[in-house]
């Protein structure tokens, strides 16, 4: 029952993260419109697939059309396809940074699904490819302190090799990755019968049991981030931007993968099953003692400006908000929980959000501290445009704690794309909303009103 509690919480999904790394830089909706396509709706203003009247025909087609995308990417520089080495697609281009930490771990898991789906044996044949070179070019040496896992970063982009961290560098590796690398290793074994993707599997098994140890406040069972040659657990970096140190990486919550891999191997009898029961034994009561009761997962403070007081806006629903906001502030500083700071930045030149002017201000309730991250952003959603998915998961954040301004656009659109990236939403009522125009009469507003509205509670 915890560990379907816990994977509700910690859960990463692929096909929605590629349809957003797909997403240009910049939103491009228009009046009518949602990024690429009209926004549809029937009588009761209900949004319908913008494909066809048809839902199933719709899912078909937009699962279809991902994965045609995905097979026919272009092949790169150094003769792989170009998701082997990058983290977001361009279509220009290429993009200056390698894979991302999960990233193969998250097309396996996508990828036995689409099977399911399709039958489409190329699918099937696209994942063993995918496990098969990662296997040969991202683990660690078998002598190393930390041995037979994988790299999670191609720190020379076009190497074909897989050899540390993207912030930290060469030699350090990320046990949570390994342990989703390993659970989706056994998947394939049971796809294909290959005994190697098995004792793979057991392999990065091993490792992560021989290391887990009791947890508390501030250090997981197993390190975010730790040398394999040396055992060194890696640093913690500034959120400022300026690489010092700022702690170790010793703390991370998304275990669900290496969770999964100790109780499927102790199910299937392969390996040391009594070492695998224990570690996984170690972590879950570890996750119930400590983020399931602390909460200490990530906040986020959205558009939190001087521009949401000019009279323009209309009549607020929660003139408090800034009082139980900057409370809200005060006790989360307090645990010493990361604290994220969203400004907009508008292009509209008459917006109360444009640079250069008093509304672009953060607010004196919520202004940022000294360490504590500031994301610029030119569209509602938090997401685009920005480096924040990125800094989110080096830093190892996998739940978020999101309060802002008007729910009903800027804080929606945020954390619907948090779901589709695999974070998890808790909302706090710090959120305002303002009156907009009346349904039926031409409005971006009631456009996104449409989607799902998170409601202050």
């Amino acid at each position: 029952m915890i560990l379907a509690a816990i994977k509700k919480i910690i859960i990463f999904l692929f096909l929605p993260l590629l349809l957003f790394s797909q997403t240009p830089y910049f939103d491009k909706s228009t009046e009518g419109y949602l990024v690429f396509h009209p926004i549809k709706t029937d009588e009761a203003q209900n949004i319908v697939p913008w494909y066809g009247s048809e839902p199933g025909e719709a899912y078909n087609f937009v699962i279809n059309t991902v994965w045609s995308f995905w097979d026919t990417m272009r092949i790169d520089m150094n003769g792989l396809p170009y998701y082997m080495n990058h983290q977001v697609w361009r279509p220009g281009i290429n993009d200056r940074r390698g894979i991302g930490g999960d990233q193969l771990a998250m097309v396996l898991y996508s990828g036995a699904l689409l099977y399911q789906y399709t039958g489409n044996e190329k699918i099937k044949e696209n994942m063993k490819f995918i496990a098969d070179y990662y296997l040969t070019h991202a683990l660690s040496p078998g002598d190393a302190q930390w041995p037979n896992i994988p790299f999670p970063y191609n720190t020379f982009i076009y190497s074909g090799i897989y050899d540390g961290d993207m912030v930290l560098g060469k030699g350090f590796a990320q046990p949570d990755k390994a342990g989703s690398f390993g659970d989706e290793l056994i998947t394939l074994y049971k796809m294909t019968n290959n005994h190697g993707y098995l004792e793979a599997a057991v392999n990065i098994a091993n490792t992560l049991a021989r290391h887990t140890r009791n947890g508390d406040n501030d250090n997981s069972p197993l390190p975010f981030k730790v040398n394999v040659y040396t055992g060194e657990i890696g640093k913690l970096k500034s959120n400022i931007g300026d690489h010092s140190d700022v702690g170790l990486s010793s703390y991370t919550t998304n275990w669900v993968g290496a969770l999964q891999l100790l109780e499927k191997l102790e199910t299937l009898n392969a390996g040391d099953a009594a070492a695998f029961r224990r570690a996984a034994d170690i972590i879950l009561e570890w996750m119930k003692q400590y983020p399931l009761k602390t909460n200490k997962w990530g906040p986020f403070f959205e558009d939190i400006q001087k521009a949401i007081d000019h009279p323009g806006w209309g009549q607020r629903n929660n003139p408090q908000m800034e009082k139980r906001l900057a409370t809200l502030l005060r006790a989360w500083r307090q645990t010493q929980r990361p604290v994220i700071h969203v400004r907009h930045y508008s292009r509209e030149p008459l917006s109360t959000y444009r640079p250069g002017q008093e509304g672009n201000e953060f607010k004196p309730e919520v202004m940022p501290a000294e360490n504590e991250w500031i994301i610029e952003k030119q569209t509602n959603s938090a997401f685009i445009g920005t480096e924040l998915e990125k800094r989110l998961r080096a830093a190892g954040i996998v739940t978020l704690v999101v309060t802002g301004v008007i729910a009903n656009n800027l804080v929606e659109a945020t954390v619907q794309m948090t779901g589709n990236l695999g974070f998890v939403q808790a909302r706090h009522p710090g959120t305002t909303h303002f009156e907009m125009e009346k349904t039926g009469q031409p409005s971006r507003w009631n456009m996104l009103r449409a989607l799902r509205v998170l409601k202050c509670l």
